[in-house]
């Protein structure tokens, strides 16, 4: 998968995912009848879903509900150019936010890192599908919640349980996923480990440097 493509699939996931609950919530309460698009290009850029994805990549609550799972995957990439390094980990000026560009240095060099890196997108994709799943569906069982306290009815209780169980079940889901992105992440440092130690400490030195340390 490539980035151009993965940054597109991440732009429309949230779109789709409201517009099933927008379409389940019809169903259940018998108010309206979802109209799906029927052709493939349909699919790709209905003027709804596109004003649905932009609203929720405005506020991004993506990003908090996975970043518990961002950290410990970060974390072990960080650790493990530490590690490479030759450095301590308890060390100050290492953080991600710095070494990163690092990581993303051998990424950018390497057919065999750039390789793993295709099949970390494809997986990446899976990761964050999982949160905008966790996060919408959070937002949906507040919402139900809201309507079974008004209504009353067996349908919105109904729709409060799903959108429960659906955020619940992505939380397993998300680990698993999770461990198979750090999985990637250590056959990546092992490559940098194997091919270019040096060049790994010679750019640490230089971060040293910059930072003042």
């Amino acid at each position: 998968m490539e980035q151009s493509l993965l940054n597109w699939l991440r732009f429309i996931t949230p779109g789709i995912i409201i517009l099933l609950y927008w379409a389940l919530t019809g169903q259940f309460l018998q108010t309206w009848q979802p109209s799906w698009p029927q052709t493939m290009e349909q699919w790709k850029a209905p003027p709804i879903h596109i004003f649905i994805a932009m609203a929720y990549y405005a506020f991004s609550p993506r990003n908090e509900a996975n970043k518990a799972y961002f950290n410990k995957v970060t974390e072990n990439l960080r650790a493990g150019l530490i590690k490479i390094s030759g450095r301590k980990l308890a060390d100050e000026g290492y953080e991600w936010n710095k070494v990163r560009s690092i990581f993303f240095h051998f990424i950018d060099e390497d057919k065999s890192l750039s390789n793993k890196a295709k099949n970390a997108y494809f997986n990446g994709w899976v990761w964050t599908s999982l949160a905008d799943l966790r996060a919408i569906s959070a937002i949906y069982a507040f919402l139900f919640f809201i309507a079974m306290l008004i209504l009353q009815s067996k349908e919105t209780i109904e729709l409060f349980a799903i959108s429960i169980l659906t955020a619940l079940f992505s939380i397993p889901a998300s680990r698993s996923v999770t461990e198979r992105h750090i999985e990637i992440g250590i056959q990546q440092l092992e490559i940098i480990e194997l091919k270019y130690s040096d060049k790994l400490k010679e750019l640490f030195k230089k971060l040293e440097e910059k930072n003042g340390n």
